[in-house]
């Protein structure tokens, strides 16, 4: 008897304790920089919601009402806590019940006839037995269906935001697992919810651009040839001079009248002076 009511002392212990860390906010930190994590909040008596604060960096993206909207839907999902409240009731009926057995058993054991008192502490420890059964249970199939839904509504409201053409953005829910303890061998573990809010930067559509970063500059209009003070006058005729030369070289990287750089291997006319580039 001395065990099991340790046993419980503990588990209650770990009940404030969880208690407790739930009623803090816990903040993590995405590992993508263009992430926004949304925690969870205390509202009351085992009950949580994800937290309606708009968070700035999401100015431009969505709308203050659209978030708030986004985040009223999942937690209208989530918010049934009749499962706990069931689990819980329960859980202490048995309990209590089956610890008042015990006691009623101990102390009329002088006089009830043969094994009558050992029948009743059996029925107590069985009660007691079945509580600590029924609450792990419980409670381990609540956090599924609870994170399942969480999962379901998530998905919708990401599935929303996603197809938009500007300010998209992908919604999904990061559940972290810290370590709490250890009790009698066994590790315990509680988990933090959080909705992760991806923001997805549009791509400029400019690709063009990248591939001829120096445009070729166009053939001047005038049909008068500045005469080089560095070089001669080349004696090839005007209709020749798009003609390739019958032995090629390297092309002149600089103008001969001016000393600008060639801007680009295709160009044939200065882009300042209009001069035209020397084939080889």
């Amino acid at each position: 008897i001395h065990r099991t009511i340790s046993s419980w002392l503990y588990c209650l212990a770990c009940f404030c304790f969880w208690f407790y860390l739930k009623k803090k906010k816990m903040i993590i930190v995405p590992a993508n920089p263009n992430s926004v994590q949304v925690g969870m909040v205390r509202i009351g008596c085992l009950k949580t919601q994800f937290s309606s604060a708009f968070p700035a960096r999401l100015n431009g993206v969505i709308s203050q009402n659209e978030f708030r909207e986004s985040i009223g839907n999942i937690n209208k999902n989530i918010s049934s806590r009749m499962p706990k409240i069931i689990c819980l009731v329960v859980f202490l009926i048995c309990l209590i019940g089956g610890f008042v057995l015990i006691i009623a058993g101990g102390t009329t054991s002088r006089t009830l006839r043969g094994s009558q008192y050992a029948i009743i502490i059996g029925v107590g420890a069985g009660a007691m037995g079945f509580a600590s059964i029924f609450f792990t249970i419980g409670c381990c199939v609540i956090r599924l269906r609870r994170t399942a839904k969480m999962r379901q509504s998530i998905a919708l409201e990401s599935l929303k935001y996603s197809r938009r053409s500007t300010g998209a953005c992908s919604w999904r829910l990061h559940v972290t697992t810290i370590w709490v303890g250890q009790y009698r061998g066994r590790s315990r573990y509680r988990y933090i919810y959080h909705i992760i809010i991806d923001i997805r930067h549009p791509i400029a559509s400019n690709a063009s651009a990248g591939l001829h970063p120096n445009p070729v500059p166009a053939r001047p209009v005038s049909t008068a040839r500045p005469i080089s003070t560095a070089r001669p006058k080349s004696t090839v005729q005007p209709q020749d001079t798009l003609a390739p030369p019958p032995y090629p070289g390297p092309p002149a990287a600089f103008c001969a009248q001016c000393g600008v750089p060639r801007p680009n291997l295709t160009a044939n006319f200065c882009s300042s002076c209009g001069h035209q580039f020397d084939k080889y």
